[in-house]
């Protein structure tokens, strides 16, 4: 019976002691300038804080950052040429977070000085 007692104990000491799980509750984003303009100081937030990017110039993507929580639209400011530009969401009412994993949100600046993107899934 202590055998037993002492296997079983051993068995809860080993499984308790695997290895530390991997985090994947986490959505990573990053960002890929399509236009054809440099981008400047871009300010993200998908949810909530404001997480700087930097400077991304045409057809270049920035590093992944990760975020607990995202949605398909979010705040991002730019500059471009030495004008701001920003595309500000209302609020997220409604809106189901991103699930797990990693996105790009496609930037572009078309010939209308107007801001857009498009969320893609990696």
């Amino acid at each position: 019976m202590k055998k037993l007692i002492f296997r079983i104990f051993i068995l809860f000491v080993l499984v308790s002691c695997s290895k530390e799980e991997v985090a994947t509750d986490n959505v990573n984003i990053r960002l890929f300038n399509v236009g054809e303009v440099e981008f400047q100081d871009i300010k993200f937030s998908p949810s909530a804080g404001i997480v700087s990017f930097g400077d991304l110039a045409p057809d270049q993507y920035s590093e992944y950052k990760n975020f607990n929580r995202a949605y398909r639209y979010a705040y991002i400011s730019l500059t471009v040429n030495d004008s701001m530009y920003a595309l500000q969401p209302v609020d997220y009412v409604g809106e189901t977070p991103l699930t797990n994993g990693n996105y790009t949100y496609r930037l572009n600046f078309n010939n209308d000085d107007k801001l857009t993107f498009v969320l893609v899934e990696d």
